[in-house]
């Protein structure tokens, strides 16, 4: 295999951040990232005081992921092409803001209660993909 479809086939793997890492759903997310071919974890972020802070992010799967827990946005972001957030409605408007500024896709979960207003608060765009 020449390298260029080696490089091809690598830059075609995506690199995805889980916001609320350590929840039930960021860890069905994390377990289904380290399950596919075609993804790869970059990032995993969680609240501040967490305990699961500075843990490797699929540890609870058995196999180490090299990818630490962090509330750090621009630590847990900084390898990313796109943040899965499943945060509560507070964590993703900031979330929303920081991808936002950094032209990073966001995928969402809708919250209940519903975010109040996030227009009027940021511009936000979507990535189809």
């Amino acid at each position: 295999m020449s390298n260029s479809v080696k490089n091809s086939e690598k830059s075609a793997v995506l690199k995805i951040a889980v916001a609320g890492a350590s929840g039930r759903m960021g860890r069905m997310l994390i377990e289904a990232i380290g399950a596919a071919d075609d993804v790869e974890l970059s990032g995993a972020l969680d609240v501040a005081g967490s305990p699961a802070i500075g843990e490797d992010a699929a540890a609870f799967t058995g196999k180490l992921a090299g990818v630490r827990i962090s509330s750090d946005l621009s630590q847990g972001l900084a390898q990313a092409d796109y943040l899965i957030d499943f945060t509560r409605p507070d964590g993703t408007l900031k979330h929303v803001a920081y991808c936002a500024e950094h032209a990073l896709p966001v995928l969402m979960r809708r919250a209940r209660p519903r975010l109040h207003r996030p227009r009027k608060r940021l511009r936000l765009f979507f990535h189809r993909i």
